[in-house]
């Protein structure tokens, strides 16, 4: 009798991972033809496998990060506390250490890292470097994400300590950090942040997969065809076969030779090596892993060369929602951790108020472009409602008619609207109704 083992080897390939019986839930993993498992996710695997490995997860975080550090504008203004009136300042302190964060990086560049970090693994830490004669920072930097060691405490004490698995400065103080996160609902990193990445664990991996079929495919599948000698018992001989071999690459090869007719006096036959168009229908998820990709940053895949999405409305509409519901919100993430822990050590000086770094988006022209839109809308409005009003006071409608212009066309509330028309008739008959 032949053993289960064997058997188990022989329906899978001869490999050692055939079926796996999992006590914990009963239920029977790896099933037959299976010949890999999907691995676990690792902290650094969003790095590693993704932003370094992976063309997608590169080309959307790097968009992402771009678009936010270069068309974002930072700006400092003092808030004052109690009635929130807010002043542009110039010459700050704190203006002063946004416009070069330290000696190797512009704003642009920590703005882009700093983004960049959140994107992929969830976390973006911020180092502040003090100076040994004055309040505030120095310098500040960004921590490399995959290498930070946060080690978790209590309600009261979230973190006990962080540490940085790097040479150039391993332990930091607790205060000297900033951290910006996507909330974590696990409870080994409650305190810190969730990566989308993590959730994207079977998508990264498979996408990446994707990529090494698709490139040994093409390597190993490049031969189109076999050429073998067409006689029953004739056989060629090595030397023969190597001639023939050398003269048809000689005479096919190069793409200068595509669909050429090889023409020989030789008894050959030929075997076509064609692919199985159900062999290449693999190739064509690529496409659904990038749309998958742009949904875990909540990006409309138009914005990425999906054909069947790109039109210029779509386009336009895709680019707007970009800015509305992920680079406006992740840069408000990052720059909320900076206000709750960077400026309030910069002092104004002044009762009652405070610095405050704001997003400008006065240069935004997918922003712009619905302002202008609006006041087209209210100018033409403004225009009919005078002309109603002039019609009022010249006698040509009724109070009542223009009302119900005001009201039901132009949206007026009855007060609003009341009031207008009062007021139009008593400057033009000098008496009050």
């Amino acid at each position: 009798m032949i053993p289960t083992e064997e058997i188990q080897k022989t329906i899978t390939g001869g490999l050692n991972n055939g079926f796996y019986f999992n006590p914990k839930n009963g239920y029977v993993g790896r099933p037959v033809g299976n010949t890999s498992d999907f691995s676990d996710y690792y902290l650094g695997d969003e790095i590693d496998k993704g932003y370094d490995l992976n063309d997608d997860v590169y080309s959307i975080t790097s968009k992402i990060a771009r678009t936010i550090s270069n068309q974002i504008v930072w700006k400092v203004r003092e808030v004052n506390t109690i009635t929130n009136e807010s002043e542009d300042v110039e010459g700050t302190e704190l203006q002063s250490l946004l416009s070069n964060p330290n000696t190797y990086e512009t704003l642009s560049e920590f703005r882009e890292k700093c983004i960049s970090y959140l994107l992929l693994s969830g976390n973006n830490f911020v180092g502040g470097i003090k100076p040994t004669s004055k309040k505030g920072y120095e310098s500040i930097h960004v921590l490399p994400a995959q290498y930070v060691d946060v080690e978790q405490g209590t309600l009261s004490e979230p973190i006990r300590s962080i540490t940085v698995s790097w040479e150039l400065q391993e332990d930091w103080d607790i205060k000297d950090v900033s951290i910006t996160k996507y909330p974590s609902l696990a409870l080994d990193s409650y305190f810190i942040g969730h990566s989308p990445l993590k959730s994207g664990t079977r998508l990264l991996e498979s996408s990446n997969d994707l990529i090494t079929a698709e490139a040994y495919f093409l390597k190993n599948r490049s031969a189109s065809g076999m050429i073998s000698n067409d006689g029953e018992d004739d056989m060629i001989p090595p030397n023969s076969m190597k001639e023939v071999q050398a003269n048809l690459i000689r005479q096919v090869g190069g793409a200068t030779k595509t669909n050429m007719i090889w023409a020989t006096n030789a008894k050959l036959k030929y075997t076509s090596f064609d692919s199985n168009p159900s062999d290449l229908k693999f190739l064509e998820t690529d496409l659904q892993k990038r749309r998958r990709f742009c949904n875990l940053w909540g990006l409309d895949s138009s914005l990425f060369n999906d054909p069947s999405n790109k039109t210029y409305n779509n386009q336009k509409e895709a680019n707007k929602s970009a800015f509305l519901n992920c680079y406006i919100p992740n840069d408000l993430k990052l720059l909320s951790s900076l206000n709750k822990w960077l400026s309030p050590i910069y002092q104004t000086g002044k009762v009652n108020t405070k610095y405050e770094i704001y997003q400008d988006l006065s240069d935004i022209d997918t922003l712009q472009q619905d302002k202008l839109e609006k006041i087209n809308i209210q100018e033409k409005q403004s225009k009919e409602v005078r002309l109603i009003l002039t019609d009022v006071a010249n006698g040509n409608i009724s109070k009542e008619g223009a009302l119900v212009l005001l009201i039901d066309i132009h949206g007026f509330d009855d007060d609003k609207a009341e009031l207008l028309t009062t007021e139009v008739i008593r400057n033009e008959e000098g008496t009050t109704i």
